[in-house]
């Protein structure tokens, strides 16, 4: 006897000397028996059902898990909303706030500074005006010298005589200031000098 694989069958030589004595072999089955069937059929719908059971879990839980992130989120934007309306709120009585200063300050007939920096802002605005003519001397001079067409090797040496005269000057000033400090230092021995000769 050949096994279904082809192979040698280990047992062959058994059943040989089983049917020389005469034991009846039993004989595969023609067809599966109807409990066999039966049972094929109902662990098959067990399967279904514990498929379809595992199913509905997963979509109730997956539906919870929705549901509460959900939820979540709603809590989330309240809370956003109302920190959202509490700065609107704030930001509403600081520019009322600022239109009613602006209102005061308006039908006020005064300098819209703070008290009592007026006499220094009245004096700046003095400074200002008093300075209006320099600004305007200055700036006729800088323009003058971005016109100018002249280069500027001839302006240094029209300047070069200044230049002299201006160290001669400074010159001339920390000789005056030598002499001063040497009188002062002479001063104090000469008025030594005459008090001690008054005396004697």
């Amino acid at each position: 006897m050949q096994p279904a694989g082809g192979g040698a069958n280990p047992f062959a030589h058994i059943l040989a000397v089983a049917q020389q004595t005469g034991i009846a072999l039993p004989q595969p089955a023609t067809s599966v028996p109807p409990l066999i069937k039966s049972t094929k059929s109902l662990v098959g719908a067990a399967e279904a059902h514990a498929a379809v059971l595992a199913r509905v879990q997963g979509l109730r839980a997956l539906k919870g898990a929705h549901s509460a992130t959900d939820v979540l989120k709603q809590q989330d934007l309240c809370k956003l909303l109302q920190l959202a309306n509490t700065n609107n709120k704030a930001i509403v009585l600081g520019q009322q706030e600022i239109a009613a200063r602006v209102r005061t300050l308006k039908s006020r007939e005064c300098i819209p500074v703070e008290r009592h920096q007026q006499q220094q802002f009245v004096a700046l605005l003095h400074a200002v005006f008093q300075s209006g003519p320099l600004l305007r001397q200055l700036y006729e001079d800088i323009a003058w010298a971005i016109s100018a067409t002249d280069p500027g090797s001839v302006w240094e040496d029209r300047l070069q005589p200044l230049l002299a005269a201006l160290a001669s000057c400074l010159a001339y000033e920390a000789a005056l200031m030598q002499q001063e400090e040497a009188l002062a230092r002479v001063a104090p021995v000469v008025a030594g000098a005459a008090a001690g000769g008054m005396a004697t």
